[in-house]
């Protein structure tokens, strides 16, 4: 009886050191997930969602919203021959906002705020529209502006002052006025993209843009509906939007074929390559690597009817051309070949 009494005792203890430090251990990992650091970072608020930006066991945070100045919204309605366009037999064409730095501080958007795990934002910009990138500092957050949320405000101003008087500030040259944070900018104005129409203005002249009261003006004025609204409604901004965006396109400029930014349809937006592609990169050119080395198929050849428009007029011709646009330099002036 003393023996197994004994045992009871043991087994009675041994779970309690365990269950203590069961609980121990998981108190440890949760200081260690509120310590975890998390980025700061500014979206357009168009559908860049928290989805876009979670990571495992990390989901990204929505703190609030934000008023950047020194950008302009225009709307890309995705030109045929992009990328992104989509055939309106294949379905309805997904539009963006491409906010450009502007240089004017009476350019603003209305920017949604989101704590986010470091390495979620290299993926969600790997994933996301032509042109776009983040800035560190180019343009900054209104802090006292009244569309940016007041307790973020609180929290920047006093990360400011901390960090200020930490690296040898002093009180006076603390600015509270203003805050850099990681911001999603377009590099450049895509081709083809629509001037918005400005949300409101301020009483100081800013031109305020903001995603949902943009592009309701975009189409055709009909206000866009969130996903809880009335599914009526969502339709019938779905198709206003289907129809100011397929005419945007139509009217559209492909302004210059030579251009080098933005991506094609048949262009290579290197996601990554895997740790053997990085070894076999960094080794001597003389170690073969089949899957790299081996050689490209024949290029197809397209051949067919092309106009030729010098100088306005029309001249059919029967080629072949690598493109479906080609330059032929004559003594009266450049072919413009096309299909």
């Amino acid at each position: 009886m003393a023996s197994d009494s004994a045992r009871g005792l043991a087994a009675f203890g041994a779970f309690g050191v365990f269950s203590a430090a069961y609980v121990y251990a998981m108190a440890r990992a949760e200081r260690a997930r509120d310590d975890r650091e998390r980025v700061l970072v500014l979206v357009s608020g168009d559908g860049f969602t928290s989805a876009s930006l979670d990571a495992p066991s990390a989901p990204a945070t929505f703190v609030g919203c934000a008023l950047v100045r020194g950008v302009k919204m225009y709307i890309d309605p995705k030109l045929k021959g992009c990328r992104e366009y989509v055939d309106p037999k294949d379905g309805s064409q997904r539009v963006n906002p491409a906010l450009v730095c502007s240089g004017d501080d009476l350019d603003a958007n209305v920017y949604e705020c989101y704590a986010v795990e470091p390495s979620a934002v290299l993926r969600a910009l790997r994933g996301e529209p032509r042109m776009l990138g983040l800035t560190t500092d180019t343009v900054l957050v209104d802090l006292d502006a009244s569309e940016t949320s007041a307790k973020l405000s609180r929290l920047l101003k006093r990360r400011a002052q901390d960090e200020h008087l930490a690296n040898g500030g002093t009180l006076a040259t603390v600015d509270y006025d203003r805050a850099a944070l990681l911001t999603f900018v377009a590099h450049r104005i895509p081709r083809g993209a629509v001037p918005a129409e400005p949300a409101y203005a301020k009483d100081d002249g800013t031109r305020v843009f903001e995603w949902t009261a943009c592009v309701g003006a975009f189409a055709e004025g009909v206000d866009a509906v969130g996903e809880d609204g009335d599914g009526a409604a969502r339709e019938k901004h779905a198709r206003a939007l289907e129809r100011a965006t397929r005419s945007a396109q139509r009217n559209g400029k492909w302004l210059n074929e030579s251009d080098p930014y933005g991506a094609g349809p048949g262009t290579l937006r290197c996601r990554g390559v895997t740790t053997r592609d990085a070894e076999a990169l960094a080794a001597p050119e003389t170690e073969a690597r089949p899957d790299i080395d081996a050689p490209f198929p024949a290029r197809p050849r397209t051949r067919g009817w092309v106009h030729a428009d010098p100088l306005g007029l029309f001249f059919p011709s029967l080629v072949s051309a690598h493109h479906p646009s080609l330059t032929i330099p004559t003594y009266l002036d450049a072919f413009r070949l096309r299909h």
